[in-house]
C-alpha cells in the first residue's frame, strides 16, 4: 500500500541543523553508465556483525537471491583482509566506507546506512541490516506494489514516533504521533530518491544524539520523506514482535524476514531459532562453515610484517604443521593473517616480521603472539612456543618429501 504524508507546516529548519547540512556534503555513487540496475546493499563489520553479515549473505544464496551484493564496513579495525576475502567469496562485494563518505557520515549507523544507499554502484538498492535473516527470496521486494511507481518502500517499525520526540522539531516538522517504520530494511530508487537520501543524512546526525533515552532513533529516511512530501510505499502488515526481534511479513501475511534486534548469530553458540526451520537449519549450517575458516577476531598484523615473505607463503598456501609430539597435520595459510584448515589454540592467525635481516613467521593465539619460527636452508621452518607450555613446531610446504599428514 502507499500514502502521501499528512500536512505539515512549513517552518524552516533550525539554524544548528541548516549549519550541518552546509558542511556534512553527501555522498555519491558512481556515475549512471556505470551503475548495475539491481542490488542489495549490507553494513556490517566488527566481529559481532560480520558474523551476523555472514548468515544474512547465507540465507540470501540459500533462497536463491542471485542479486549483486555489496557489503559496507569502516576500515580495517571492523574487517580485516582474512575476512574480507572470506565473504567476497560469497559473490559479494567488500567496500570500505573510509574516504568514500564525506567526515561524519559514518558516526551513527543511520548515517552509515544512508551513506551506503548513497555511494552503492546500484541503481536501485535493497538495503537489509546485516542482523536479518531472511526467510525466503526477497529479491520479489523490488516487484512488490508501489515500488516501480514510488520508488521507495519501507516497513512498519514497532511502536509510534510520539508527539514528545524530539525529532520533529529537527525535521522542521509540527509535532504529531505516526507509526515507526524499521530502518533495517529498505527499497529506494536512488535515481528518483538521491535528494531525499542526502537530506537523510544529514538530518540523521542530529537524530541519534537527541533520541529519547530507552529509545531507538526515529528513521531518518521517513522523516526525510514527511518533510519532503514525497509519497512512499509502506508494507501492508505491521511485523510480528517475538521478544524485541521484528519479523517482517509478506503480501500474505507470512513471515519473510526476521530482523534480530535482540538475538544476533554467534559463533559456537545455540542461537534463537527463526520462524523457518529450514532457515535456522541453513543459518546454523553457515555458522560451522565460517567456524571452520573464521577465528571469530578481527586479526591486526605486525606493523614491521615482511610484506614480501607473507606473499610468499599465500602463493604456497598448503603446509604439513607438527607441534610436540603430535603428528604433522594440513594446515592453510590466507592473506589477512587467517589460518583455515589445521587452526588450533596456538595457531589462530600468524604474520612474517623482519628480525636481524631474516623473516621470522609467527603464529598467535586469540590473546597472544604464541610460536616463533626461523627459516631453515632447506625452506622448512622451525621453531618454539613462546611461553608455557613449552613445545616445539615445524612448517613444511604440503609437497615436502618424507612428511605424512595425520587422517582427518
Amino acid at each position: 500500500m502507499s500514502g502521501r504524508p499528512p500536512p505539515f507546516d512549513a517552518r524552516k529548519r533550525p539554524e544548528a541543523l541548516s549549519a550541518m547540512i552546509q558542511s556534512n556534503p553527501t555522498p555519491d555513487g558512481p556515475a549512471a553508465a556505470g551503475q548495475i540496475s539491481r542490488g542489495i546493499v549490507v553494513c556490517g563489520g566488527g566481529k559481532r556483525y560480520f558474523t551476523c553479515a555472514w548468515v544474512l549473505v547465507s540465507l540470501l544464496r540459500h533462497h536463491g537471491c542471485l542479486l549483486p551484493i555489496e557489503f559496507w564496513h569502516r576500515g580495517p579495525a571492523e574487517l580485516d583482509t582474512g575476512m574480507a576475502d572470506l565473504i567476497a567469496a560469497k559473490d559479494v562485494t567488500v567496500r570500505d566506507a573510509t574516504g568514500v563518505f564525506a567526515p561524519g557520515i559514518d558516526r551513527q549507523p543511520e548515517m552509515l546506512r544512508l551513506g551506503a544507499i548513497a555511494a552503492s554502484a546500484f541503481d536501485e538498492v535493497l538495503y537489509v541490516d546485516a542482523d536479518c535473516a531472511p526467510l525466503t527470496d526477497i529479491s520479489v521486494l523490488f516487484d512488490w506494489p508501489g515500488v516501480a511507481e514510488l520508488g521507495l518502500l519501507l516497513f512498519p517499525g514497532r511502536g509510534d514516533i510520539g508527539e514528545a520526540n524530539p525529532a520533529w522539531p529537527l525535521a522542521g516538522l509540527a509535532s504529531r504521533s505516526v507509526p515507526s517504520v524499521d530502518p533495517g530494511l529498505v527499497v529506494i530508487d536512488r535515481r528518483r530518491h538521491r535528494d531525499l537520501v542526502a537530506q537523510a543524512i544529514r538530518l540523521a546526525g542530529a537524530l541519534t544524539p537527541a533520541a529519547l533515552p530507552g529509545q531507538r532513533p526515529a528513521s531518518a529516511l521517513l522523516l526525510a520523506a514527511l518533510a519532503a512530501g514525497r509519497p512512499f510505499g509502506l508494507a501492508p502488515y505491521t511485523p510480528f514482535d517475538v521478544e524485541l526481534d521484528l519479523i517482517h511479513r509478506d503480501l500474505q501475511g507470512e513471515a519473510m524476514v526476521q530482523h534480530r534486534r535482540t538475538s544476533k548469530w554467534h559463533l559456537g553458540g545455540q542461537d534463537r531459532e527463526t520462524p523457518d526451520d529450514a532457515s535456522t537449519r541453513a543459518a546454523r549450517d553457515s555458522l560451522i562453515e565460517l567456524g571452520r575458516q573464521w577465528s571469530g577476531a578481527i586479526f591486526q598484523a605486525p606493523a614491521d610484517a615482511a610484506v614480501a615473505e607473507q606473499d610468499a607463503l599465500i602463493a604456497t598456501g598448503r603446509f604439513v604443521y607438527q607441534s610436540g609430539d603430535s603428528r604433522w597435520r594440513l594446515l592453510t595459510l590466507h592473506r589477512g593473517g587467517r589460518i583455515g584448515a589445521g587452526r588450533a589454540e596456538f595457531e589462530q592467525h600468524w604474520a612474517v616480521v623482519e628480525r636481524d635481516g631474516e623473516p621470522v613467521l609467527q603464529f598467535y593465539s586469540d590473546i597472544r603472539l604464541a610460536i616463533e619460527f626461523r627459516r631453515l636452508a632447506d625452506g622448512t621452518w622451525r621453531g618454539a612456543s613462546c611461553g608455557p607450555p613449552g613445545f616445539a613446531a615445524r612448517l613444511a610446504a604440503a609437497d615436502t618429501p618424507g612428511l605424512t599428514v595425520a587422517p582427518p
